[in-house]
């Protein structure tokens, strides 16, 4: 038969308890600023620079 587990008592009971508590999360959550704001007008502009350059070619070639 198991004999009973007692409990481990402190050796200095009237010892303060300190508890660690996490850090605060922030209160705003935001991305990184990497500096890819202006990657929206690459898309458009590369375009106009495709076309551009078909009508330039088309225009001018020689036949």
């Amino acid at each position: 038969m198991e004999q009973p587990v007692t409990p481990v008592v402190p050796a200095d009971p009237t010892a303060p308890v300190t508890r660690v508590t996490p850090p605060e999360a922030p209160q705003h959550e935001a991305l990184a600023h990497t500096g890819s704001d202006g990657v929206g007008y690459l898309l458009p502009s590369g375009g106009a620079l495709l076309l551009g350059g078909v009508l330039l070619y088309r225009r001018f070639r020689l036949n």
